[in-house]
């Protein structure tokens, strides 16, 4: 049986879902899709025109009472702290609905200013699609700042925790960058329920029957 790279790796991590894991690429992005389709998983792509997104695309609370979210950003592009300001929603071409760190009103879209999303409760796990180049940054930190992720590039990026234990879920994703390369994010994904080992195991076998039924093995 050769199955594809991308479909071995979810494979894997779905049987393995309860473990402690960094995800990314194409697989870590099915499997947090997985999750938002089957398990209550929440999901977020910032969609203009569609509620609650702001029509002046800055976005700063919608989500805080709805889902326990915020978006802020928290530095300039010297890393300096200010505000928090708000975020905003893109309308550049070719990074529409997705969000960038600006303190600006009225200007176009900047890309170097470091923002952050976080939780109002720690999330089991957590991931959000980066966009921008191969210095674009992204962490994830627990409750007490401690970092459990950092990805590098522009991909999909994620992490899930390996126990019920909250002080290892992830509380707050830091979007920055090497030189000042922060660039966009797009669909974020989070949540706290996981399907237990004996169903991810479960889901794993189903999986590998269909690719074998699609390849007609």
């Amino acid at each position: 049986m050769n199955l594809p790279i991308t479909t071995l790796s979810l494979v894997i991590l779905l049987a393995h879902g309860l473990q402690a894991a960094s995800v990314s690429g194409a697989s870590g992005r099915a499997l947090f899709e997985n999750y938002r389709d089957n398990y209550s998983g929440n999901f977020i792509d910032f969609t203009m025109g569609v509620p609650p997104m702001p029509t002046d695309r800055r976005l700063d609370n919608e989500f805080a009472t709805t889902l326990g979210v915020t978006f802020s950003t928290f530095q300039n592009s010297l890393l300096n702290p200010i505000g928090p300001h708000n975020v905003y929603v893109s309308s550049f071409t070719g990074r529409e609905n997705t969000i960038v760190g600006t303190p600006c009103t009225s200007c176009s879209d900047d890309g170097r200013y470091p923002y952050q999303i976080q939780f109002t409760d720690p999330q089991r796990y957590a991931g959000v699609q980066r966009l921008w180049n191969a210095d674009t940054r992204t962490r994830f930190y627990s409750s007490d700042g401690t970092l459990l992720f950092e990805g590098l590039g522009s991909d999909f990026y994620g992490y899930q925790a390996d126990t019920p234990d909250t002080t290892t879920w992830v509380q707050r994703i830091e979007i920055s960058g090497v030189n000042q390369q922060v660039g966009y994010t797009d669909d974020l994904f989070f949540g706290t329920s996981v399907p237990e080992p004996g169903v991810a195991a479960l889901a794993a076998a189903s999986m590998v029957l269909i690719m074998r039924r699609r390849r007609g093995a």
